[in-house]
């Protein structure tokens, strides 16, 4: 919602709900998230008539990322996937329609994390609950952009995004670019699963359905053998959506709250061409990039916290949304 405009400054209050301290990372003590209107200061300190130092070809790129993939999916609810189960049911039946894949070998999995600290496996869930998963993502109709300013993370809905003139959307989107080049940044749309249940938001929302599933034992069991750690209680869980722009620079997960054990990615991305970007990327010391996953379908990657990694900047010219559910394991 564009609440007003200084014309003096171009001051322009987006409706946000804000986690203090809390960028990329589950609130603490899982508290219910507030609104408030939110001063974006990429955009408090341009003056208006300022046009971002960006070139043209730059805004044409913001152009694309705001106007191309803001409504790039048209999404309903109370539609059917092509597997015909219908997306209107509780949360709880879905739950129960979600199945691992009982061909995939944990015990080899297992090894290669505890030497590695990551692994990749594919076709994680049956080929029935992988084209249901997928279809809540299509249709999801939900998301948030999700930005931080420092240590402080951001989520305006969609439609408040949209409400904005295309240079403001331009400054916006060169103030968040800004900060990337010297300091921890990201930009992309989710969806806080666990968070929505807990605050009772949505009830009933077929997607619940992943919160259900993670933290109970048809998931967790598994996670607990795949880690080797039995102390595992829990998992959160989020789904996520980068398109054209959006980015997660390099950090390692650490919460000052939540003890995380590993995280996860059910990756839920069809035909991804590797050159549209958008890896999850691992680092060295030195900054080099050692391994890099590519966005792919039905395929769960697990690493170990606290680990060094990021997700590349998905291309202008990517032809298609990077979707996923991810969470972490918690003790």
């Amino acid at each position: 919602m564009l609440m007003g405009v200084n014309p003096l400054c171009t001051e322009v209050y987006i409706k946000a709900r804000c986690f203090k301290g809390c960028a990329v990372g589950s609130a603490p003590n899982a508290s219910p998230r507030f609104q408030q209107y939110h001063l974006p200061t990429s955009i408090q300190q341009i003056p208006s008539g300022t046009q971002p130092r960006e070139t043209s070809a730059n805004n044409d790129y913001f152009s694309l990322l705001h106007d191309g993939m803001l409504h790039a999916h048209s999404r309903h609810r109370h539609t059917q996937t092509s597997s015909g189960v219908c997306l209107a049911d509780t949360s709880q039946r879905w739950a129960q329609l979600i199945d691992i894949n009982p061909e995939i070998d944990l015990s080899s999995a297992a090894t290669n994390l505890a030497n590695q600290g990551r692994v990749q496996i594919h076709d994680f869930v049956s080929a029935e609950s992988a084209n249901a998963l997928h279809g809540l993502l299509q249709q999801h109709d939900s998301w948030y952009l999700s930005y931080n300013e420092g240590p402080d993370n951001f989520e305006t809905k969609e439609a408040e995004f949209a409400a904005l003139t295309m240079e403001q959307k331009h400054r916006f989107t060169a103030g968040v670019y800004r900060r990337a080049r010297s300091g921890f940044q990201y930009l992309f749309k989710q969806y806080y699963i666990s968070q929505a249940v807990a605050s009772g938001e949505d009830q009933g929302h077929p997607m619940h359905a992943v919160h259900e599933w993670v933290t109970g034992e048809d998931f967790l069991g598994p996670m607990r053998h795949l880690t080797g750690r039995d102390d595992i209680r829990t998992s959160d869980s989020y789904a996520s959506l980068y398109g054209p722009g959006h980015f997660l620079t390099r950090h390692d997960d650490r919460h000052p709250t939540h003890q995380r054990i590993a995280a996860w990615v059910l990756s839920m991305t069809p035909e991804w061409d590797e050159n549209w970007g958008g890896h999850l990327a691992f680092y060295d010391d030195a900054g080099n990039v050692v391994d890099a996953f590519k966005p792919t379908f039905n395929t769960l990657n697990v690493f170990t916290v606290p680990q060094q990694h990021a997700v590349q900047l998905v291309t202008p010219f990517a032809g298609a949304p990077r979707t996923s559910y991810l969470g972490w394991l918690l003790a």
